[in-house]
């Protein structure tokens, strides 16, 4: 019997740092690219989720615990893309040649 599952995926997002959670466990990607996270197997446990958190914006992934095969459950790559930010142009006016 596996005592401890890693979870596996890859991560992109055009904000940096991604962190990624899975219950006790966490790990904060620093770039965009793969992640590793060792967790307990617990026969009460049920199955884990998977926090993705980047800016303001957060996923998840609910992570069947039964498809792990010799320890290791490898995820789908994640992508998550932050909403651009608004560009603001604006003007300025001349100074009046009144003005000192």
């Amino acid at each position: 019997m596996v005592s401890v599952v890693r979870i596996r995926g890859n991560v992109k997002a055009n904000a940096h740092p991604i962190l990624v959670y899975a219950v006790a466990k966490s790990d904060s990607v620093t770039q965009d690219g793969p992640f590793s996270i060792a967790v307990p197997l617990l026969s009460n446990a049920g199955d884990y989720k998977i926090l993705y958190l980047v800016g303001n914006q957060t996923d998840q992934v609910i992570v069947d615990m039964k498809t792990q095969q010799r320890g290791v459950i490898d995820l789908k790559d994640k992508v998550i893309m932050l909403p651009e930010a608004p560009q603001f142009n604006g003007t300025v006016e001349p100074r009046p040649s009144d003005f000192r």
